[in-house]
């Protein structure tokens, strides 16, 4: 783990909806999770700039049948092989 995070990351390959105002709803899948943030593979044409406020969801019903909660993370970085984002709170989509 890298000392300057605040969060300890775990792999995770789930399969999540991201959406990006005006851009549209794509699915992508993480790489790993924290109680931060997330790192991400997405099919995004264009790709979103680092502060951009995106809405993100697992992309599967829970055991209960209810459509998971939409979360809202901002693009944290960008890199070729994917992005980071940060979990945010009270944040207003782009």
């Amino acid at each position: 783990m890298n000392d300057l995070r605040k969060h300890e990351r775990f792999d995770a390959y789930l399969e999540v909806e991201v959406t990006w105002p005006g851009h549209g709803t794509v699915k992508g899948v993480t790489r790993d999770l924290s109680d931060g943030g997330v790192r991400l593979d997405l099919p995004f044409a264009e790709v979103p700039p680092v502060g951009t406020v995106l809405n993100v969801r697992l992309a599967t019903p829970t055991g209960d049948g209810q459509q998971p909660p939409m979360l809202q993370a901002r693009v944290a970085w960008v890199a070729p092989d994917g992005m980071g984002l940060q979990f945010v709170k009270d944040a207003q989509p782009a």
